[in-house]
């Protein structure tokens, strides 16, 4: 498999949720960071609900139970802190201003991307 998702930095990774009405999902998890973004429906995790909109965040060891009575879908999201300085403006990350500022320029003056020679 190849793909955007399967170069992830961090260790990171991304799994797309689906529950029927009065679905249960159940994992136990050892990730130092887990997430589950809500995007349709609502999903209630210990006694706590989430609506579409909504991010829930795991602490490391909890059994992550989802349950939803309508059906949901969620993105559940892991990975590993980075421990590097952010910077973003827009669609764009670095980790520096001055590395921002650059690919700003980049971008506007089309030299962001460059095409392989083939």
């Amino acid at each position: 498999m190849s793909g955007p998702l399967d170069a992830l930095a961090g260790h990171s990774g991304v799994s797309h949720l689906t529950l029927a009405a009065n679905g249960k999902f159940e994992l136990t998890q050892s990730a130092t960071t887990l997430c589950t973004y809500v995007f349709r429906g609502e999903l209630t995790c210990a006694g706590e609900t989430a609506r579409a909109g909504e991010l829930i965040r795991f602490s490391v060891g909890d059994t992550l139970t989802l349950e939803t009575d309508n059906g949901a879908q969620a993105l559940l999201l892991t990975g590993e802190p980075h421990h590097e300085p952010i910077a973003h403006y827009g669609p764009f990350v670095m980790n520096t201003r001055h590395e921002l500022d650059q690919a700003l320029r980049d971008y506007r003056d089309g030299t962001f991307t460059q095409t392989p020679a083939i």
